[in-house]
């Protein structure tokens, strides 16, 4: 009689699992000066709310983001330079931007001139503009720098931010984002970081969550290899994740988790491979690299 043997048919199954291992290479820190979390919001049909400092070094704006937290969906803001008057015509002025972008400009300030900064998001019948806690210091390129409040109940947006203003060391300051060139190097360094979301199991998509860790950051790419490299430094970051890598994929400049299909190939159960992502910014020559994530495949 013949007996067919289950035990020489049958396919051991091996736990999917996900290790984290290395650290990336750090890029500069935060190009922002620097504000406390917002402690609310304010509206009014024409309100604009910022701040004003005195500048302590010459120095570049080169970036703007008014914080939109009721997702009115449009920003406008207005830079003043050494005012000669107020009201005056803004140094930059720009309106009716996408609340998710940041503004681009160019705007070169010199030491001991005062800057006033003023903005709100809106809607056709508002304004609305996040609000931060008087008496604040920011670190500008080093320097410790006091803040004052500034605010506008005039037609900001009807008169392109030719309004009157009033600051004040005891007024709440307006939550806006001021990207200052250079400024990363005088912030805390930041790293780029990978984590698995869901893990590499057969015939499933396993998911990394990402993040650039730098605002500059154009895009990205991922690497994915056989094996392990020792922690070896190139120009654009350090390399955790052995060459040629088996295959590459671009990934956006954003933070986000995104999927990669695992084939239902029961071949592949206990193969492993290694993760590395890294981030560029061409235009500023700025590099970074993240840690990196060793997958061992499984069926469960």
């Amino acid at each position: 009689m013949f007996v067919m043997s289950t035990a020489s048919t049958s396919i051991a199954q091996v736990n999917a699992t996900a290790t984290e291992y290395g650290v990336g290479s750090p890029v500069p820190g935060d190009r922002r000066l620097v504000l406390p979390a917002s402690i609310g919001t304010i509206t009014n049909r024409i309100l604009a709310k910022g701040f004003c400092l005195q500048a302590p070094v010459d120095f570049v704006i080169d970036g703007l983001h008014v914080a939109d937290p009721l997702r009115d969906g449009y920003q406008s803001v207005a830079v003043y330079v050494a005012p000669s008057a107020n009201p005056v015509s803004p140094t930059f002025f720009a309106a009716g931007i996408n609340s998710t972008n940041t503004i681009a400009c160019n705007i070169t300030v010199k030491k001991g001139q005062v800057v006033v900064i003023l903005g709100c998001c809106s809607t056709p019948s508002r304004s609305s503009v996040g609000r931060v806690a008087a008496h604040q210091t920011v670190n500008l390129l080093g320097y410790a720098v006091n803040l004052q409040g500034a605010s506008s109940n005039d037609d900001f947006i009807g008169k392109l931010g030719v309004v009157s203003y009033v600051c004040s060391n005891n007024d709440e300051l307006g939550d806006i984002e001021v990207l200052v060139r250079d400024q990363g190097r005088h912030n805390a360094p930041t790293y780029p970081t990978l984590v698995t979301g869901s893990r590499p199991i057969l015939g499933t998509n396993a998911t990394l969550d990402v993040d650039p860790a730098f605002d500059s950051c154009q895009g990205g790419i991922v690497l994915v290899s056989s094996s392990r490299y020792p922690q070896t430094r190139t120009p654009y970051g350090d390399l955790l994740v052995a060459l040629p890598a088996l295959t590459s994929f671009l990934i956006a400049k954003s933070p986000g988790s995104f999927p990669i299909s695992i084939p239902s190939d029961h071949r592949l159960v206990g193969a492993r491979i290694t993760l590395q992502a890294f981030y560029f910014d061409v235009l500023s020559l700025t590099f970074g690299s993240t840690n990196a994530t060793e997958w061992l495949l499984g069926d469960r």
